[in-house]
């Protein structure tokens, strides 16, 4: 079986999107597929056939759908896994030459832009474009993926059918080497961020939106007196640089220095907004969760309802109250003066985290049982 894998963003394992394609192809790989990943011009990817595009940034997705079409045709690849309904729905010809058309799916393009951007004439004709293009390529898929039961609910009934579930999973190779370089390296990395020895490192991975309740996590920190180190980049972060002049925030950064500074912190950070269950099914993500996990971390997390159920409490992550910040101060008072507690939760979590190695998880998917079905 030869798979094809593409996704429109660059060849990178610091963003979301073309990461989990790229893991999802190393296990395919080591499953023992012909395997190439498609996308746009990143950092160079080891392990992998990757063919990097380039092309200016309105014609990139007709570049792409063009190399995507003489490869599955030229090269002979059975079977496409493309992360972008949108895309995929103008590969839905392939089909006549018995070309499997897989999706990776992660939420309507449609629903983010009625939700979240300004309702103009030109937001409101990309709704119809993205609709229509979405829902027909769902539609006539082969198969469609989901990081998640709440990406899945997204679907309709008959789309759900023929859907999966893979969630965003570990590679525990590369986090025991972050964890040893971080170690070895760990001054040079106090000194470059110019964090303060005297004071508890706690430390907060990931880019931001409406989901994640930032406001309780910095001032929380603030009123416990500990260092916090903000790995990442969303709104209000002028406001926030502004506000806290303590915190210290540093953008984006390629993931293996993302990771170094979350390994030198003494507690991880997983700081959901409790809204009432209307969107924390769809939006919120275990990837930084799994990270953490991976690095040994104790976790201090927000008890919303739909929080990670494979966390169990003061054996992996210690609960605050959704929206105190007095509640929060006092939970990483507890984490720091207990080093005990923080040892159990180190190792707790580093026993957990095979469980989500990516390799395990394509295996209980059955991703390729249901790929030869096709």
């Amino acid at each position: 079986m030869k798979i094809l894998l593409a996704v429109n963003a660059p060849l990178t394992l610091s963003e979301a999107p073309p990461s989990r394609l790229i893991y999802i192809a190393r296990s395919l790989k080591k499953e023992g597929f012909n395997v190439e990943l498609v996308g746009q011009k990143g950092e160079r990817i080891t392990h992998l056939k990757t063919t990097a595009i380039r092309g200016k940034k309105h014609l990139i997705n007709f570049v792409l759908i063009l190399i995507i079409i003489k490869k599955m045709l030229a090269e002979a690849y059975s079977h496409l896994i493309i992360r972008g309904a949108h895309i995929a729905f103008f590969l839905l010809p392939l089909k006549i030459f018995n070309k499997k058309i897989i999706i990776d799916f992660h939420d309507w393009n449609f629903r983010q832009i009625k939700l979240y951007y300004r309702k103009t004439l030109y937001n409101k004709l990309k709704i119809i474009f993205y609709y229509i293009t979405e829902r027909l390529a769902t539609k006539h898929s082969d198969l469609i993926i989901c990081a998640s039961k709440g990406l899945q609910f997204l679907l309709s009934d008959k789309e759900r059918e023929k859907s999966m579930i893979l969630e965003n999973g570990l590679d525990l190779q590369e986090a025991k080497e972050t964890i040893m370089k971080a170690m070895k390296n760990r001054d040079i990395l106090f000194k470059t961020y110019g964090i303060r020895k005297s004071r508890p490192l706690a430390a907060f991975l990931g880019n931001w939106g409406m989901k994640l309740d930032m406001e309780t996590m910095l001032e929380g920190c603030r009123k416990a007196g500990v260092n916090l180190i903000v790995v990442g980049e969303g709104p209000n972060i002028e406001k926030y640089k502004q506000n806290y002049k303590d915190v210290i925030f540093t953008g984006k950064l390629p993931r293996k220095k993302a990771l170094k500074l979350i390994s030198i912190s003494d507690v991880a950070i997983a700081p959901y907004k409790d809204d009432k269950g209307k969107y924390e099914a769809f939006y919120y993500s275990t990837r930084k969760v799994k990270d953490y996990l991976s690095l040994g971390k104790p976790i201090l997390m927000a008890d919303i309802k739909r929080r990670e159920q494979f966390l169990i409490a003061y054996e992996n992550v210690i609960f605050y109250r959704p929206g105190s910040p007095e509640d929060f101060a006092e939970k990483v008072k507890t984490m720091i003066s207990d080093k005990k507690l923080r040892e159990k939760m180190c190792k707790n979590n580093l026993k957990l985290a095979p469980r989500f190695d990516w390799q395990v998880l394509v295996k209980e998917s059955r991703l390729v049982e249901k790929m030869k079905q096709l």
